[in-house]
C-alpha cells in the first residue's frame, strides 16, 4: 500500500494489514496496488460498508477510529 500522508509516528507504506495513528482532523490517504499475484483491485470497505466506484486511492477523514480495507 502506498501511505500518501505519513502517520503521528512518520510512518508510511506498508504491507497491509498495518495499522496507522493519526491526529484528529488529519485527512489520511492510501492508494491500494492495481493487483497483487492472482488478485485484482475491486473497491474499498470503510468501517465495514462499500465505498462505491472502484478509486484505488481512498481519502479518510480521521474524526473517529475508521478500518478501511
Amino acid at each position: 500500500m502506498t501511505v500518501w500522508t505519513l502517520d503521528y509516528y512518520n510512518r508510511g507504506n506498508a504491507v497491509a494489514p498495518f495499522p496507522r495513528l493519526y491526529k484528529g482532523g488529519v485527512a489520511a490517504s492510501v492508494t491500494a496496488p492495481a493487483q497483487l499475484p492472482g488478485k485484482w483491485f475491486d473497491h474499498w470497505d470503510k468501517d465495514g460498508v462499500a465505498v462505491p466506484g472502484n478509486n484505488r486511492t481512498i481519502t479518510v477523514n480521521m474524526d473517529a477510529d475508521h478500518t478501511i480495507r
